[in-house]
C-alpha cells in the first residue's frame, strides 16, 4: 500500500546500514583470517582472487549503488504531501518526476495524486520505467 511506503523505506534503510553493510564488511576481515590461519598463498589460489574481485565488485556496487539510492528514495518519501484529498478524483496529474539511476537502470518516480483503484485520495509514489 503506498500509504506504508515510507515505514517500508526507512526500514529497508536501517536493515541495510545496521546489519547488511556491517557484516558485509565483516566478511572481507574473516575470509582474511581464514586465509592466514589455514596458511593458504593467496596469490597462488585463482579461486580466491577472483572471489575477492566479485566480492569487492559487489560491495561497490551496494555502497555506491544502492545505499545512495535507499536515502534518495527516503527523502523523496519524507517531502511527499501527506494530504491531496482536496484536489478532486478528476485532476489525476502528477508532480514533477524525479529519475533515480541505479546500476545505468532508471526509475521514475512521481508524486501521484490519486492511483487507487476505488478514487480514495491518497499520497504515495507511483514507479514508472
Amino acid at each position: 500500500m503506498p500509504q506504508h511506503m515510507r515505514f517500508a523505506l526507512v526500514l529497508n534503510q536501517r536493515i541495510e546500514m545496521r546489519l547488511v553493510v556491517p557484516l558485509a564488511l565483516s566478511v572481507l576481515l574473516s575470509g582474511a583470517g581464514l586465509i592466514w590461519s589455514a596458511d593458504i598463498d593467496f596469490f597462488h589460489s585463482p579461486f580466491l582472487i577472483v572471489a575477492l574481485a566479485l566480492y569487492l565488485v559487489a560491495v561497490g556496487i551496494a555502497l555506491g549503488g544502492l545505499v545512495p539510492a535507499t536515502e534518495r528514495l527516503v527523502h523523496l518519501t519524507e517531502n511527499m504531501p501527506i494530504s491531496i484529498a482536496s484536489r478532486g478524483a478528476a485532476n489525476r496529474s502528477y508532480e514533477p518526476h524525479r529519475t533515480l539511476s541505479t546500476f545505468g537502470c532508471t526509475s521514475r518516480c512521481a508524486v501521484s495524486r490519486d492511483h487507487l483503484p476505488d478514487d480514495r485520495a491518497a499520497g504515495g509514489l507511483a514507479f514508472r520505467s
